[in-house]
Formats: C-alpha cells, structure tokens, sequence
C-alpha cells in the first residue's frame, strides 16, 4: 500500500496549489498596476511629439512657399497679383500694412 500511496503523492505533486496561483495572480495585478500610469505618460509624450512634428511640418511648408512665391500664403479675399514672367507673385513689405 506503501508504494501506491507514494505513486499517488507524485502525480498529484506536480500542479500547483491555490495559494500558489493567487500569489502569481498578485503579482501579475501588481505589475499591471505599476505599467498603466506608466503608459499613459508615454502616450501623452508621444501625442504631443505628434503635434510638434504636425507644426514643425506646417511651418516648414509656408517657409517653401514663401521661398517659391516670395510672399507669406494668407487667408483672404484676395491674393497678390501674379508675376507675368515666372508666374509668382512679387509683393513689397508695405503691400500688407
């Protein structure tokens, strides 16, 4: 009898109990815990280097616009005169006072 005793204890020895299980289960939560505020900080980081490079972009495109045309683009009624030989417009700094 023994011997079925011990064959038995061996095959139910390899699984783990309840209070192992909970214990990983906590430190799983903890770590959960722990990473979340964590992963919003890089998402807000992220979001405004986002903006950035959004702007970054945006002032890079009137600064070749106004390199190509030679004024700033505007939001208007009107528009400059266009040039007649090179079709880009020529505006003196007085012109938008």
């Amino acid at each position: 009898m023994k011997a079925s005793q011990n064959r038995i204890m061996r095959t139910f020895g390899r699984g783990f109990t309840l209070v192992e299980m909970l214990v990983v289960i906590g430190m799983i939560a903890s770590l959960a815990a722990i990473s979340f505020p964590v992963y919003k900080g890089i998402q807000k980081r992220v979001e405004k280097q986002k903006f950035e490079m959004l702007l970054n972009g945006m002032l890079r495109a009137a600064d070749n616009f106004e390199t190509e045309y030679n004024y700033m683009p505007f939001i208007g009624n009107s528009y400059p005169a266009a040039d007649a030989d090179r079709g880009n417009c020529i505006v003196a700094a007085n012109d938008f006072i």
